[in-house]
């Protein structure tokens, strides 16, 4: 797993947004949300960008999680189309 770096959303977001995506897609890059909103938020912004969603890990299914379990969740979801 290689973090590359951040990409930020902005309300509403900007219409390139889906385009900008699918370029870094082409190139093999995988794209992940990572945000501190809710679960309702989250699905909304992906409906409005036109982002399927996978998995949704939420703060408190984390809390709950030894840190083998995580990692080992984390490889999961970096590996996963989604």
């Amino acid at each position: 797993m290689v973090f590359f770096g951040f990409l930020t959303f902005i309300d509403p977001p900007k219409k390139s947004f889906k385009e900008n995506i699918e370029k870094l897609e082409a190139l093999n890059i995988k794209f992940k949300i990572l945000t501190g909103d809710n679960e309702l938020v989250t699905k909304k912004i992906a409906e409005q960008v036109d982002i399927p969603l996978g998995r949704i890990v939420l703060s408190e299914e984390i809390s709950r999680m030894s840190d083998e379990q995580l990692c080992k969740l984390l490889k999961k979801l970096m590996l996963s189309a989604d």
